[in-house]
């Protein structure tokens, strides 16, 4: 990911938002709400974001964010700008709507989004196994003329390697 790409997280993934440079105090002050956040205390606990480093709001409900990403995209491309869009969600995600069209979306118009589910193994009440009759998460991805990728979430360079 560039510096002028954009990132759309899941409420889980602090981890994303420290590594594209969102600092811990203001993590902890977002959560507190304190008035030196980017949202200046306004914004709803563990909803961390900063427009200046392109990390947009997490959002509570599951998935929900997937659409805007591709709407960023979107916009984009309409645009002309030659940018990416990463956004992360866990694996009850791909249950959703929000899911479905957001990759149906992007595969129609091959926008540069980046879908990076996250198996938990378990989303709300439901273990993986009966949320899809596919062998894989990964493999939903052919379904939408996309490229879909497994990689073992422990080990940080074939993360990186395959975002």
């Amino acid at each position: 990911m560039r510096a002028g790409d954009w990132i759309f997280p899941a409420y889980r993934d602090h981890g994303v938002g420290l590594m594209r440079g969102y600092p811990v105090s203001a993590l902890i002050g977002q959560i507190v709400g304190r008035a030196t956040d980017a949202t200046r205390g306004r914004q709803m606990p563990n909803h961390w974001c900063d427009r200046s480093i392109r990390l947009v709001s997490v959002s509570s409900p599951v998935a929900t964010q997937l659409p805007h990403a591709v709407g960023a995209a979107w916009a984009a491309k309409v645009r002309g700008e030659r940018v990416a869009v990463l956004t992360t969600f866990g694996d009850g995600g791909t249950s959703t709507g929000d899911f479905h069209a957001s990759m149906n979306f992007t595969g129609v118009f091959r926008l540069p989004v980046v879908f990076f589910c996250e198996n938990n193994r378990y989303a709300i009440s439901h273990p993986v196994e009966l949320q899809t009759a596919t062998r894989t998460l990964s493999e939903k991805a052919a379904a939408y003329g996309l490229p879909g990728v497994r990689v073992d979430g422990n080990d940080v360079l074939a993360v990186r390697k395959v975002v």
